[in-house]
């Protein structure tokens, strides 16, 4: 886990590969939730996000 913002900031990393293998339910609510709670650079209505699921 990261300590201060920092030490996330600086870790960041665009990837450029992409694994077949479909993540868990847990990780997938963890992405989600990470993404409700993170500040946007507009004032806007987080609580509408498109979220597509392929099987």
């Amino acid at each position: 886990m990261y300590k201060n913002f920092m030490e996330l900031a600086e870790s960041r990393y665009s990837v450029r590969k992409y694994k077949t293998e479909q993540i868990s339910k847990e990780d997938m609510e963890l992405i989600l939730r990470a993404g409700q709670v993170a500040p946007t650079a507009a004032i806007e209505d987080r609580s509408q996000r498109p979220l597509s699921i392929n099987k």
